[in-house]
């Protein structure tokens, strides 16, 4: 009996033994998976930030923006090469596959490049600038040609006109200024704050060395691929938009709208006096328009939504400008622009007097006051109503700027730093091979393991 007590006991002692050396086996397993994995994750991430280590010094330097170069083949082979490095000298740690994705990460995507200007623009807001390296262009063009850049193959290429006058008007209706189209704290905000930062318009005097464009504002509103082009484009926008804002003026203003009802029932009366009311005031907002053009360029202010003390030309110009083209319409019929004969036939009258006919121009006085020579550039002649508050011409070009669409603006801008980068740098440079980040898959002793990492 005692005996076999001693045998239960042994056997008991013997099943412990077994259980306990089992769960230390177990534990020891567990706590070497675990420190497996922690150290595939911890290690994983340092190889991630080993190649976001490699960004381009340039890049970063002219435009603010963090992006390395590479394709996923090569980066593959950086991160099997940390992996085997890390890894090569323990038998019971196997990494049986690499896998990088770097196309959620392209620069090329507007939703990566709009992170990288966004926080860029948020830098300039808080004024913790990095400054921007003085560049030196290899030559003083300012047109693409096929010589240097192939237009067709920038970021933008194929994309839409994002212009929309539709767009213009419905969202011009509700808003006072620019800066209520624009709320401070909205991606929108901060794009604008890079794009004021890091490109050129025709106005400033930015240190940003010599580019490719000298209207680089200015492209990224119109997409044209010269200069002049830009120029031109940007004119009728601001003609446009200031058409647009005059007439809303001229309709709600009293004292301007019994001018122009008065002008029409002189030259209509009767039941067309209304529509020629609304020919009159769409002259008007567009020959104000024009002068409101030519006061931005020259360095001068215009409100976004005038009064009388800013509004510049007058009515009566606007009434004999319209008698001008009709008499000169006349003449046409009469003779072939020669000029035209009294009843008899036999003397010829000319009443123009040279007169100019510039809608946007009282001869030489307004409201009683002589014109100075400041009221006129050397080309072109505008009345300056001296308007001491308002927008200034980079202004009007910024707003616009945010009006088109978001896309198109982020794909011009890619342009012109894919632009600038090829003259500068590296003449094969292309936005579309940067990255701002990287995503890993991993899989090590059979468990899979995913890293995600960017700049910032």
């Amino acid at each position: 009996m005692l005996r076999n007590r001693k045998g239960s006991a042994t056997i008991l002692i013997m099943l412990l033994f077994v259980t306990l050396v089992s769960m230390v086996m177990i534990f020891v397993k567990a706590a070497k998976s675990a420190g497996i994995r922690s150290s595939a994750k911890e290690l994983g991430l340092v190889w991630c930030e080993s190649v976001l280590g490699e960004y381009d010094l340039n890049l970063q330097g002219r435009y603010g923006i963090f992006g390395f170069n590479g394709i996923a083949k090569d980066i593959n082979e950086k991160i099997d090469f940390y992996a085997t490095a890390s890894f090569g000298n323990k038998k019971y740690i196997k990494v049986e596959n690499v896998d990088c994705d770097l196309y959620p990460h392209s620069l090329e995507s507007t939703v990566c490049f709009n992170e990288q200007i966004v926080k860029e623009g948020k830098c300039a807001v808080l004024n913790k600038d990095r400054g921007i390296k003085e560049i030196k262009a290899a030559n003083d063009a300012h047109t693409i040609s096929p010589k240097n850049i192939k237009f067709s193959d920038l970021p933008s290429h194929g994309s839409a006109d994002a212009f929309s006058i539709k767009r213009l008007r419905e969202t011009l209706r509700n808003i006072k200024n620019f800066d209520e189209l624009i709320k401070a704290g909205t991606d929108k905000y901060f794009q604008r704050k890079y794009i004021e930062k890091y490109f050129k318009n025709r106005a400033d005097e930015k240190k940003l060395g010599k580019t490719f464009f000298r209207c680089e504002q200015e492209y990224i509103l119109n997409g044209k691929n010269t200069d002049e082009e830009n120029e031109s484009s940007t004119k009728k926008k601001i003609i446009l938009l200031r058409s647009v804002m005059n007439m809303i003026y001229l309709q709600s203003d009293k004292v301007k709208s019994a001018e122009t009802l008065a002008a029409a029932e002189l030259l209509t009366p009767g039941p067309w006096a209304a529509a020629t009311q609304k020919a009159i005031q769409a002259v008007w907002s567009l020959a104000e328009a024009r002068n409101d053009y030519h006061l931005l360029i020259n360095g001068e202010k215009v409100p976004f939504y005038k009064d009388s003390s800013s509004w510049a030309t007058d009515i009566e110009s606007i009434i004999k400008s319209a008698k001008e083209k009709k008499k000169g319409k006349d003449k046409k019929r009469n003779g072939g622009g020669r000029k035209p004969v009294d009843e008899k036939g036999k003397k010829r009258i000319d009443k123009s007097h040279g007169e100019s006919a510039d809608p946007g121009r009282n001869s030489d006085e307004k409201d009683g006051k002589s014109l100075t020579a400041k009221d006129f550039d050397s080309k072109v002649p505008y009345i300056n109503p001296d308007n001491k508050r308002g927008e200034k011409y980079e202004e009007y070009i910024s707003g616009m700027i945010m009006l088109i669409d978001n896309d198109v603006k982020l794909l011009r801008m890619m342009d012109l730093i894919e632009i600038n980068m090829k003259i500068l740098y590296y003449g094969g440079f292309k936005i579309k091979d940067y990255n701002r980040g990287l995503t890993v898959r991993l899989k090590i002793n059979g468990e899979n393991y995913v890293f995600k990492k960017t700049y910032g």
